[in-house]
């Protein structure tokens, strides 16, 4: 007994040991199943290096202030604005932040410096500052917020008061009355002044009105007291109306239903369409399909593909049922998913096929043309362009690990680890001085357009020196270089590096054990890079004063020199 434990310790040891060296690793991998893939991952040792000078500027706002939490970029009339979610007093002897302010607009001026337009504008909804940070169109001559269901059509609900003999009051109903569309947008010309147009309710048609409305018209889809549920889609010329799903009332008016009743569907199984040049709200107009395909099924969702198919699934048949002396609702999902390119013609493919498609709509698919979508302008590059025609960005190392957590990595100095190599060592030491400038071992270039450039065509830039000013490292943050009248800068985002300083240890865990296996096999440049990664979020962690600067600094403006 004892030996057969023993050899079941082994096993599992063994096991773990595997699975350890699957999960851990500097390359790109897959550390999860095939259906919880992570996004490739840019944690690797770069081979295409070019060693170079650079020169650091350090910018000061003034002697206390910088800012932190850069949620957007954006360029308007000519200028490059910033929204930041604070302003900090920094203590420089003690390396302490204290918040002064908070929501932001800052400009980045010719002179390359930062200016404060406003500040302390607010998040709430209805806040320049939460524009500014949706605005989707932004022109020369205004900034435009368009929310994403802008020209939307959606079914709208109305009341009325019914009289329940069963409970002997009233009771409220709601059903289904009109067909609308938004065309709701928010304006400014200033940043700072927001106006409102359009509205969120605006009738396109009525619908038929349930014969309890109005008795004098002819019984429609409504039926006597109104659909609890309803959708519909435009395709083609004809909008169909599926998915329906009757009230408690319309089969039991007097509010009540007694047990020597059949259980009986509450989901419909009928659809019908009408034209679109004809009035929704005239039930003779409608004209009845008949069954629908997938039987008595509401609450049903729709998506679309690329080439125009149509797929319906994800809905549910509700069952009134009686359980234990009373009568309650039960629900069993569609089996299969129904596919169509003309809402007329169907055939069935499996459940799981429904997920792979674009979702689309569970209440109202389809466009009539009354509102046009304006064209929404692109986030900006986090490249920049030089006066030398080539192009900068940061690179930024960074593992995901098994629970999905992104942790970002330093980059090493990397000419002094192949000059330790060349000399045959097997260790490097990193020093307080490499943390200090670790911003400075970040930086791209090519000369391709950087567009269409691939991940080869870029070059990461490593510093012969670190002589000169020093330049922190902002872990991550990659989209804050402006080319300002052209000079390059980084904007310093004090609020990211203050979270980052202890949420580092699994990212720690991980290069360790690549570095124990790349020195086990005799690779001593590839484990003093890693080992250096772990030295340096080690002292970051141990010491967060590294990371931060000796002098309010708020921008950096950067200059680099070619061999």
């Amino acid at each position: 007994m004892k030996c057969t434990i023993k050899n079941k310790k082994i096993y599992l040891l063994s096991f773990v040991i595997i699975l350890s060296i699957f999960i851990f690793s500097c390359r790109k991998i897959n550390i999860l199943s095939p259906n919880i893939i992570p996004p490739p991952t840019d944690f690797r040792i770069p081979d295409k290096l070019k060693p170079i000078e650079i020169s650091v500027e350090e910018n000061k706002y003034s002697d206390t202030l910088v800012f932190g939490g850069f949620r957007k970029k954006f360029f308007f009339r000519g200028k490059w604005y910033v929204l930041a979610e604070h302003s900090y007093k920094y203590d420089t002897v003690n390396k302490k932040l204290k918040i002064n302010s908070t929501t932001l607009i800052l400009e980045i001026t010719e002179n390359a410096e930062i200016k404060i337009i406003a500040q302390n504008l607010g998040h709430n909804a209805e806040s320049a500052w939460s524009y500014l940070s949706l605005a989707n169109v932004i022109n020369d001559n205004e900034i435009i917020y368009e929310p994403y269901n802008y020209g939307y059509y959606s079914l709208s609900k109305s009341s009325y008061q019914y009289m329940d003999n069963y409970l002997n009051k009233d009771v409220k109903i709601e059903y289904y009355d009109k067909v609308i569309y938004t065309d709701l947008y928010y304006r400014s010309t200033d940043m700072l002044t927001w106006a409102k147009h359009g509205r969120y309710d605006n009738l396109y048609m009525y619908l038929p009105k349930p014969t309890q409305l109005d008795n004098s018209k002819a019984t429609s889809w409504q039926g006597r007291f109104g659909v609890s549920e309803a959708q519909m889609a435009l395709v083609d010329d004809y909008i169909y109306v599926y998915g329906l799903e009757e009230m408690f009332y319309e089969q039991n008016p007097d509010g009540i239903r007694y047990f020597n009743q059949p259980d009986y569907y509450l989901s419909k199984n009928k659809y019908y369409r009408i034209h679109r040049s004809k009035d929704m709200s005239d039930a003779n107009n409608w004209e009845d399909l008949g069954e629908t395909p997938w039987g008595y099924y509401s609450g049903l969702q729709l998506r679309t593909n690329e080439s125009g198919k149509i797929f319906i699934g994800n809905g549910g048949q509700i069952t009134l049922k009686q359980e234990n002396k009373t009568w309650v609702e039960k629900y069993s999902p569609i089996p299969y998913t129904w596919v169509t390119e003309n809402f007329i013609d169907w055939y069935t493919l499996d459940k799981s096929e429904f997920e792979k498609n674009e979702f689309t709509s569970t209440d109202f698919y389809g466009d009539f043309g009354l509102v046009k979508k304006r064209e929404k302008t692109p986030t900006p590059p986090k490249w920049v362009k030089s006066d030398n025609n080539v192009y900068y960005k940061t690179y930024n190392d960074y593992i995901i690990d098994a629970g999905m957590v992104k942790y970002y990595i330093p980059i090493p100095p990397v000419n002094e680890i192949k000059e330790a190599f060349d000399r045959g060592e097997k260790t490097f030491t990193i020093k307080p001085e490499h943390i200090k400038n670790a911003g400075k071992n970040i930086f791209m270039v090519t000369d391709k357009d950087p567009n269409t450039a691939k991940e080869e065509d870029w070059t990461l830039l490593t510093p012969v020196n670190y002589d000169e000013n020093s330049m922190v490292w902002q872990f991550g943050k990659d989209d804050m270089l402006f080319n300002a009248n052209g000079k390059i800068i980084q904007l310093v985002d004090y609020s990211n590096i203050i979270a980052r300083t202890t949420l580092q240890q699994s990212a720690i865990n991980e290069l360790t054990y690549k570095y124990r296996i790349y020195y086990s096999e005799g690779d001593y440049y590839n484990a003093m890079y890693c080992k250096a990664q772990v030295d340096m979020l080690n002292m970051m962690m141990l010491n967060p004063d590294y990371l931060m600067p000796d002098d309010a600094i708020s921008h950096y403006t950067i200059e680099f020199r070619f061999y």
